[in-house]
């Protein structure tokens, strides 16, 4: 909520923004799910969701603030977009050396999944994934249809 001078408490944008941290990675873990349960079966653009729901998530953690919620959005897209690609990487190194998938991450480090991250998302999937941040930013920015019955 703004105050009384227009301007929103650092606090409110702090939660907001862990919020959206919070946000990005577990649709980034349940993209991923999906991915490992339904194989070839899930197609990219399905990524279009994760973006509306960043944007849902973001109008509903930041609704005073629009353009970080908008911003947060696209970012928080981009995160569960890398984060799926990472927990694949892992699951594919689990799944090759026969190793639970928390032993993988542990093993594999960051800088090795980072590499593998990058290198799965690339071509069809970083296009989706960049439609899928820019439609999460143009919804977060749209206000609410009962917020602005209200204030009109």
């Amino acid at each position: 909520m703004p105050s009384e001078h227009g301007r929103v408490p650092w606090f409110a944008l702090v939660v907001g923004a862990l919020s959206m941290l919070l946000a990005g990675l577990a649709l980034g873990a349940v993209w991923a799910l999906l991915v490992l349960r339904f194989g070839a079966l899930v197609p990219a653009w399905l990524v279009l969701a994760v973006g509306a729901l960043a944007a849902l998530s973001a109008r509903m953690s930041l609704p005073a603030v629009r353009g970080a919620a908008s911003t947060l959005a696209a970012l928080a897209t981009l995160l569960a977009a890398v984060y799926e690609q990472v927990l694949l990487a892992a699951a594919r190194i689990a799944a090759m050396f026969g190793i639970g998938l928390l032993e993988s991450l542990r093993a594999s480090g960051f800088g090795m999944l980072w590499l593998l991250a990058r290198l799965g998302l690339h071509g069809e999937r970083l296009h989706w994934a960049l439609a899928a941040a820019v439609l999460a930013a143009l919804l977060a920015l749209r206000r609410h249809p009962r917020t602005a019955a209200v204030r009109t």
